[in-house]
């Protein structure tokens, strides 16, 4: 771990070499903060994410129905649509930053071996979202997603009509509101709870990609770049040959909340510029056009 006084001069070099990126490029600070996570050489992890999850994302703001419903085509399955279902009433479907979360925990238990992971695990992966580090407000937080990634329920059909049902989380045994507040005073049983994906989610989030978790953190906090960030990487990587995704297509499948195709488009055009800061091979492969963006698979491997 590192001391304050190492941390804080990484921190002002941070915000130095930010301030700097600023002045050249015209960005805007949230915009080269982003370039600089994208830029960091001590962030070497892949995080394996669901082809499916990437394709039909979860939606970006809370919505109140019960069942919202995701279409794509894809070249070897065709049509695929997803139905995400809310089964607890007054928990909704996960939504935001959900995403995020949902993406970590998941990689984490593969790398584990395991398909339980420990409540303080969860509140580590919600620091790596950078989300607020305050414990107790942390674990309000975790638990308030944990608990609508836990009532979700995934309905997935295939164009041949072949379709799989399947719940997230088997179990879970959660902090209560009193643990949460006295959690300094009984951190040794905190550490027993915990949950457990199911293992029909196990198979559902086969096959996976794997993305670079520099990029994850680049944008996480801002669920449309995300969504749209992970669908580029699965077209670079999975593209079996050129094609264009039309914009409007591009827009619905990831469930936008922009209307405005023009400024979508730029927004797009914005996220591969991004990108490329942290892997210039993207441009060889990814370019926009009046009709959408043209792909083709990327001929090196994600470092």
């Amino acid at each position: 771990m590192q001391s304050n006084s190492t941390a804080n001069n990484v921190n002002s070099q941070t915000v130095n070499k930010t301030r700097r990126s600023t002045k050249k490029t015209g960005l805007l600070p949230r915009d080269a903060a982003q370039i600089e996570k994208l830029r960091q050489d001590f962030i070497e992890k892949k995080v394996l994410v669901s082809q499916i999850l990437t394709l039909c994302p979860l939606p970006i703001s809370k919505d109140d129905a019960t069942t919202i419903i995701r279409e794509t085509r894809t070249p070897n399955q065709g049509k695929i649509t997803v139905k995400y279902h809310a089964t607890c009433e007054g928990i909704s479907i996960p939504f935001g930053n959900d995403a995020v979360l949902l993406d970590l925990l998941c990689s984490d238990a593969r790398r584990r071996n395991s398909l339980t992971i420990p409540f303080d695990t969860v509140s580590e992966i919600m620091i790596l979202m950078g989300l607020n580090t305050d414990a107790g407000k942390l674990r309000k937080q975790t638990l308030e997603r944990v608990e609508r990634i836990t009532h979700l329920v995934i309905d997935v059909e295939f164009q041949d009509k072949i379709g799989l049902k399947v719940c997230v989380i088997s179990s879970r045994k959660l902090p209560t509101h009193f643990d949460l507040e006295n959690y300094e005073k009984i951190q040794d049983k905190i550490t027993d709870y915990g949950i457990t994906f199911s293992r029909d989610f196990e198979s559902f989030m086969m096959p996976y990609i794997p993305i670079p978790l520099r990029a994850v953190r680049a944008f996480t906090g801002n669920p449309t770049d995300y969504a749209l960030m992970k669908r580029i990487f699965h077209r670079v990587l999975k593209a079996e040959s050129e094609s264009v995704i039309p914009w409007d297509c591009l827009h619905s499948e990831l469930g936008c909340c922009d209307s405005n195709i023009r400024r979508f488009r730029h927004k797009v055009e914005t996220m591969i510029s991004k990108i490329a800061i942290g892997w210039p091979e993207i441009n060889n492969c990814v370019t926009t056009t009046a009709f959408g963006m043209q792909v083709e698979r990327i001929q090196s491997t994600i470092d």
